[in-house]
């Protein structure tokens, strides 16, 4: 039934194709070159959160228009646009309230960095099937 001319799922952003093969080879690749031999190459600097910060923010802003365009432009389009930026607005009010309470008062920029997105990522593969609560929602 899968493969009937109408799919059963709809990824728009193709979010699940791409995510889940950057899970499987990532799994590949850590297995393949077992654990850091120095950790402190692992740490993070005020240079390198800053400019995964940028990154951050690009994503932010073009990610609606990656996951709306492979749809056909009208309706779908439009209700993908809106409900991407939707979910990433509640993932970034989540999460910076959030990092507040859980690091005590203070923000740290690699959880909002990564909880941020996660709105996107999350709402990208049935954006132009959800209305702005269920937006809200999976955000």
């Amino acid at each position: 039934r899968q493969y009937q001319e109408k799919p059963l799922i709809s990824d728009c952003g193709g979010t699940i194709i791409i995510h889940v093969f950057g899970a499987y080879f990532g799994l590949a690749a850590c297995h393949g070159l077992g654990p850091p031999r120095n950790m402190v190459l692992n740490a993070s600097s005020y240079h390198s959160d800053l400019f995964s910060l940028i990154g951050t923010v690009f994503l932010w802003l073009y990610w609606p228009s990656f996951v709306a365009g492979a749809l056909p432009s009208g309706e779908q389009q439009t209700a993908a646009l809106l409900n991407t930026v939707i979910a990433l607005l509640a993932s970034t009010v989540v999460t910076f309230g959030l990092t507040c309470i859980m690091e005590r008062g203070r923000l740290s920029t690699v959880p909002i960095q990564n909880a941020t997105l996660a709105g996107g990522v999350a709402i990208g593969a049935t954006a132009n099937l959800v209305g702005p609560f269920g937006s809200i929602a999976v955000g």
